[in-house]
């Protein structure tokens, strides 16, 4: 009988701990999703001409945010990991484009962005 109750509690345990690892019935709402709604709102923003540009500091650190949510998946072996990584490379070219004061850079990569947002997964 303890043999049973000791195998009982380690399956709960493993179970618990998977849960409250992100492996739960919670996991498809992955944390990439907050890096991607910051891109989603920052190009409605600037789309909406109430932002204005974005910092190309503040798309830096998007860029890499969503860089290393990709190696993050990637380690996962998640199939958004290549989607993520793109987005990324997007909103790098989206700030070089400002940086660089080139209007039709801007809105070619502001394009790429948009259509790289549909194809993220999971969000």
């Amino acid at each position: 009988m303890r043999g049973a109750g000791l195998i009982a509690t380690v399956v709960m345990s493993a179970g618990l701990w998977l849960y409250g690892h992100g492996h739960g019935s919670a996991a498809p709402s992955a944390s990439y999703c907050a890096d991607v709604t910051t891109v989603l709102q920052t190009v409605t923003g600037t789309q909406a001409g109430s932002s204005g540009h974005p910092s190309p500091s503040r798309l830096a650190a998007m860029g890499t945010r969503l860089h290393a949510d990709a190696t993050t998946l990637t380690q996962q072996g998640s199939a958004a990991a290549t989607a993520v990584d793109s987005l990324g490379a997007d909103v790098d070219q989206w700030r070089t484009a400002i940086v660089s004061n080139d209007a039709v850079g801007q809105t070619i990569a502001l394009d790429r962005v948009l259509s790289m947002l549909t194809t993220i997964p999971g969000c």
